[in-house]
C-alpha cells in the first residue's frame, strides 16, 4: 500500500491517522483553514494558507508568546508584563502590543512568530493520543496572502524533522515495508522535493540516485538504517514524488514489433476444450500461504525461548548486512497486505506477534553496542552496560562504607541500598546494607537478616558477614544459630601477623 493516499477525514484520533499524514493531506490539498488539535487539556489551533501552516494559537502557558520572546533572551518577564496589560487594556493582540510599545524589532517579532508555529507543530507531531478536527474556511474569509507570506512554513521539510523526532527506524520501516522489496521510479518533481529536505549530502545522493533496475532495499542496503534517510522515504513517497512498482522496468517492455495473431475460438471449440487446470500462480501462491502460516506457527511457539539470531533465522556469526537483510524478508513476508494477498489475514494478530518479536530482536543486533551487550553473556563476558552498572554500584558502596564506619548508619543506608539494586550479587554489599539496617537508630533485624543471609549464600568464607549475622540472630533471640555464626566468623578471622 503507498502512502501517497491524500483523503483523510474531517475529525480523527491522532492514533489512528498520524500528525505526519495529516499534513501531508493538508499541503497536497492546498488547504485552507484552522487545523485545530487537542490532546488532554492542551488546545492548539493552527492557520493554513494554501496548505502551509502560518498562525498558532494555544491555551497552555508553556506555548505563549511570551515563553518564547524570554527564552530567546529578547525580553525578561518583568519586561513583558507591560505588554500584557496593553493588549488587556487597548484589547489588542500581544504582537501588536509589542510594536506599539517598541518592545522588539519588528523582523525579530516576525522570526519568533514564525519559529513559534514550526516548534509548535514538531510538539504536537511528539503526541501519541489526542484528536485533530480541520475547520476549512473560504479565501475570502482569510487574511491577504501578502499579510500571510512572510509567516508561511514549508511543511515537508517539517514533517521530515518531526518524523525523525516522533518515529524509530523500526516504525519507520515497517510504514515502508511493502515498497523496500520493489523498484523505485522517481517522478519530474523528485529532485526539487529532495532539496527542500535537511539532508546531509550523502543521504542526498543516494536517493537522487536511485536504481530503478533495483529493489529500494538493494539499492540503499544499510543505509536503510538512518532515520533521516528513512524519513526522507516516507515523505517523498507521501508526497507522491516517488512511486513504486512491482517489476523491473525491463521486464516490462513491450516488443512492438512482434506479429500478434488473435484466434477466436467458436462456442463449440470452447466446449470441446479440456478444463483448464488451476492456475501456476494460484497455486505458488497457496503453496506460499502455507509455508508462511507454518512459519508463524513455528516461530510463535519459540518466542520466549529462542535468541535473537534464532529469531531473525541467522547465526550468531551473522553480518551485519545478513542481519538487515533477514529484517528486510520478515517484515516483507508478516506485512498486513501479503497476510492479505495470500488470505492470511485470520492469523494477522499472531504475525504482528512474530514481527514485534523479529523487530526487537533486529533492534538489538543491527546496533554494533547493544549486539555486544547481548552477546557478552553468552561468551561468558562482562557487557558495557554491565561494566557500567558495577562501576556505578562500587562507587555508591564506597561512599556508604566510609558512613558506616563513621557510625552515620543512616545516609549511609542512602548509599547501601542503591548500590544492592543495581549489583545484588555482591556480597559486601549485602553484608554492609543489612549491617546499617541493623544498627541504624531505629533498627530493623529482619530486613537485616535477609541481607545477611544472602551476604553469607555469596560469600561462604567472610567472616565479617558471619559475625554481623551472628549479632543479628542474638537480637532476635535466635541464640543457638548466633553461637555458631559467630564460632564460624572465628574459624574463618584470619590469624593476626
Amino acid at each position: 500500500m503507498s502512502l501517497q493516499q491524500s483523503e483523510i477525514k474531517q475529525s480523527d484520533t491522532l492514533a489512528e491517522t498520524g500528525l505526519p499524514r495529516v499534513l501531508v493531506s493538508l499541503y497536497r490539498t492546498r488547504f485552507h483553514g484552522v487545523l485545530a488539535l487537542e490532546n488532554h487539556a492542551q488546545r492548539r489551533r493552527f492557520s493554513f494558507y494554501k496548505g502551509s501552516p502560518a498562525l498558532v494559537e494555544s491555551t497552555a502557558s508553556a506555548d505563549t508568546l511570551e515563553r518564547h520572546l524570554v527564552s530567546a533572551n529578547l525580553l525578561s518577564a518583568e519586561d513583558y508584563r507591560p505588554v500584557a496589560e496593553y493588549a488587556a487594556r487597548k484589547g489588542v493582540g500581544e504582537a501588536t502590543a509589542l510594536l506599539a510599545l517598541n518592545r522588539v524589532d519588528p523582523l525579530q517579532l516576525l522570526e519568533i512568530l514564525r519559529l513559534r508555529v514550526r516548534n509548535l507543530l514538531l510538539d504536537s507531531m511528539d503526541w501519541q493520543s489526542g484528536r485533530y478536527t480541520l475547520f476549512p474556511e473560504s479565501l475570502e474569509k482569510m487574511p491577504q496572502q501578502s499579510d500571510l507570506e512572510p509567516l508561511l512554513w514549508d511543511p515537508p521539510p517539517i514533517i521530515h524533522q518531526g518524523l525523525i523526532r516522533q518515529m524509530t527506524v523500526d516504525q519507520m520501516l515497517d510504514a515502508l515495508a511493502p515498497q523496500l522489496q520493489r523498484f523505485p521510479q522517481t517522478r519530474p518533481d523528485f529532485n526539487p522535493a529532495l532539496g527542500r529536505l535537511q539532508l546531509d549530502s550523502h543521504h542526498a545522493k543516494l536517493l537522487s540516485c536511485l536504481a530503478k533496475d533495483r529493489p529500494l532495499a538493494d539499492s540503499l542496503g544499510p543505509n536503510l538504517t538512518s532515520p533521516p534517510l528513512l524519513a526522507a522515504l516516507w515523505v517523498l513517497d507521501a508526497l507522491g514524488s516517488i512511486e513504486f512498482r512491482d517489476h523491473c522496468p525491463a521486464n516490462n517492455a513491450i516488443d512492438f514489433e512482434a506479429e500478434i495473431e488473435l484466434i477466436q475460438k467458436s462456442d463449440a471449440d470452447k466446449a470441446d476444450a479440456p478444463q483448464s487446470a488451476p492456475s501456476t500462480a494460484a497455486a505458488a501462491d497457496a503453496q506460499e500461504a502455507d509455508t508462511l502460516r507454518a512459519e508463524v506457527d513455528e516461530l510463535r511457539a519459540l518466542l520466549g525461548t529462542a535468541s535473537h539470531y534464532e529469531i531473525l533465522g541467522v547465526g550468531e556469526d551473522a553480518s551485519s548486512g545478513a542481519i538487515q537483510k533477514a529484517y528486510f524478508g520478515a517484515a516483507k513476508r508478516f506485512h498486513p497486505d501479503t497476510l492479505a494477498r495470500l488470505g492470511l489475514q485470520e492469523i494477522k494478530r499472531e504475525a504482528s506477534e512474530v514481527f514485534s518479536r523479529v523487530a526487537e530482536a533486529f533492534d538489538v543486533l543491527s546496533d554494533s553496542n547493544t549486539r555486544h551487550d547481548y552477546d557478552a553473556p553468552r561468551r561468558g563476558e562482562f557487557s558495557n552496560s554491565d561494566a557500567q552498572r558495577v562501576a556505578q554500584a562500587e562507587t555508591m558502596y564506597r561512599k556508604g562504607e566510609i558512613l558506616l564506619r563513621m557510625g552515620d548508619f543512616k545516609n549511609a543506608l542512602d548509599f547501601l541500598a542503591p548500590a544492592v539494586e543495581v549489583w545484588p550479587e555482591e556480597a559486601a554489599y549485602q553484608s554492609a546494607l543489612g549491617w546499617a539496617l541493623y544498627k541504624q537508630a531505629a533498627s530493623d533485624p529482619k530486613s537485616a537478616r535477609e541481607h545477611l543471609t544472602r551476604a553469607v549464600e555469596l560469600d561462604p568464607d567472610d567472616a565479617v558477614a558471619h559475625f554481623r549475622l551472628g549479632m543479628v540472630f542474638r537480637a532476635l533471640g535466635e541464640n543457638r544459630a548466633a553461637t555458631d555464626l559467630l564460632e564460624r566468623a572465628k574459624e574463618l578471622e584470619p590469624p593476626a601477623e
